[in-house]
């Protein structure tokens, strides 16, 4: 299993040099990992049914490949994957019809595809995987103000879904909504305290929204993302805003403010001349 898994993650061997017992072993891990190697998964999956002997554990294979070729845009492997699916399984399949929903929006059949929604959530209205493919339609439709609306129902039910209040962050963000955009990175603090990006997302946000009270939070949590990981995002959000901070009455000749400055440029020079020298000048900008 380990020189299996050292293969997935170096590079991979044609699908007709391996015995068909690690070729399923091979897709098995990819979905187990959730590796993302849609390519390798359609090359596995297709050499693998075309040898058969499978039982019934076909339309797991099936249903991978389906999903990877619609990753790859193989719509006509993906269109046969979920077609083989709905012979055996039949109409009375969420799972089946969520596939044949998703080949729709692959062919840019997108108003067909949020009725075939529509009919599925008439069916099971708390399908969770089916309400983001709904909200994906009406992004691509153009529909932001619809696609929001539909996330927040959805986050009324999901409350907990991490991935769902940072899409939701990011739509707010591209209307803009700042202040919403903002509670979104609240609740994701408090689900993931410790993830140094959104400490540095939500400092990015407060800095945008401006005004003294927020420069200075905006400050601390940049600085905790700094603490978190150095990254040269959080380091030069940390240093603009701990100029802009020196341009307020309450920042001025402040000696903490001044501290944080210089070490977020020292950080930054650092980082700047292991990997781009050239562009360190602008750190004085």
């Amino acid at each position: 299993m380990a020189e299996l898994e050292r293969r997935l993650r170096e590079g991979h061997t044609e699908a007709r040099r391996l015995s068909s017992a690690e070729l399923r072993e091979a897709l098995a891990q990819i979905a187990t990992a959730r590796l993302h190697r849609p390519a390798l998964v359609v090359e596995y999956a297709s050499e693998l049914l075309k040898r058969g002997g499978l039982g019934d554990a076909e339309w797991a294979v099936q249903e991978q490949l389906a999903t990877a070729a619609l990753h790859v845009g193989a719509h006509g492997t993906a269109a046969a994957a979920v077609a083989a699916l709905g012979r055996r399984f039949g109409g009375a399949s969420l799972r089946v019809a969520r596939l044949e929903g998703m080949c729709l929006e692959a062919a840019g059949r997108f108003e067909q595809a949020r009725r075939h929604y529509g009919d599925m959530l008439g069916a099971s209205p708390t399908n969770q995987l089916v309400l983001k493919r709904r909200i994906c339609v009406e992004e691509a439709l153009g529909n932001r103000a619809e696609a929001i609306v539909q996330l927040c129902e959805y986050l009324d039910v999901y409350m907990g879904d991490e991935a769902a209040w940072l899409h939701l962050a990011s739509l707010y963000e591209a209307v803009p909504s700042l202040q919403r955009a903002a509670f979104c990175f609240e609740e994701l603090l408090l689900i993931a305290p410790f993830n140094y990006h959104y400490h540095t997302r939500y400092a990015e946000v407060l800095q945008s929204i401006g005004g003294v009270d927020n420069l200075l939070t905006a400050r601390r949590y940049y600085s905790h993302s700094v603490s978190l990981r150095k990254t040269p995002r959080a380091l030069f959000g940390l240093l603009t805003c701990c100029k802009a901070v020196a341009g307020t009455r309450a920042g001025r000749g402040a000696k903490d403010n001044e501290r944080l400055l210089a070490l977020a440029r020292e950080q930054l020079a650092t980082a700047y001349a292991a990997e781009a020298p050239s562009l360190a000048p602008l750190l004085e900008a």
